[in-house]
């Protein structure tokens, strides 16, 4: 984020969810799902993660995530960052 960057990663990240549905179970599922595909993603941090997953998946036609699970990642030096994953799905 730059000096003349007033919007926050949080602000950011849920404009980019907006017409996009994220359920952390699949019981709150009540749609038939046409795709899936697994994800696997290595962020810095949680709010850029799941806004770039967002954009990503938004931009190929899939309508939410099932099972969205995330745990901290630690690199070599200290580094830190948070491993997201979950199901990228297509409604029908």
């Amino acid at each position: 984020m730059g000096w003349f960057d007033s919007e926050s990663a949080e602000d950011k990240m849920y404009k980019a969810l907006e017409g996009f549905e994220v359920h952390t179970s699949d019981v709150t599922v009540n749609r038939k799902i046409r795709e899936t595909e697994f994800f696997q993603q290595v962020s810095i941090n949680t709010f850029d993660g799941i806004r770039d997953l967002a954009k990503h998946y938004k931009l190929n036609g899939f309508h939410g995530i099932v099972g969205l699970r995330m745990t901290p990642g630690f690199g070599l030096g200290g580094a830190n960052g948070v491993i997201i994953y979950g199901t990228a799905v297509k409604f029908e």
